[in-house]
């Protein structure tokens, strides 16, 4: 496959199948739904920057537990070419040992 001509994503960054969101070559999506989880949390869209028109980097922090703010912030950083790479940071901004289990879908 030559490089992917397109994605259009939320501010989140994640992609669902049923919208009009995704990776596409010329009028066929490649990539129709993914989405990344902390411990089975979402993550909740921070802010987004496009500092070129093939790149991406997203922040977020995984969802509250309902008990206090998540200390992890989560950086995305997408770039579009020969395919969609996706390069995933975690830090954690507390005193507290933080077990993480990224999924992505």
């Amino acid at each position: 496959m030559r490089d992917l001509h397109s994605a259009f994503l939320p501010r989140n960054g994640e992609m669902t199948a049923g919208r009009p969101q995704g990776a596409f070559f010329n009028d066929t999506r490649f990539i129709a739904e993914w989405n990344l989880t902390i411990n089975g949390r979402p993550i909740e869209a921070l802010s987004v920057a496009t500092p070129e028109p093939y790149r991406a980097k997203f922040v977020g922090r995984a969802a509250s537990n309902g008990e206090m703010d998540s200390p992890l912030l989560i950086e995305r950083e997408r770039i579009l070419g020969a395919g969609l790479t996706e390069t995933i940071t975690v830090r954690n901004y507390s005193r507290v040992i933080v077990f993480v289990a990224p999924r992505c879908v």
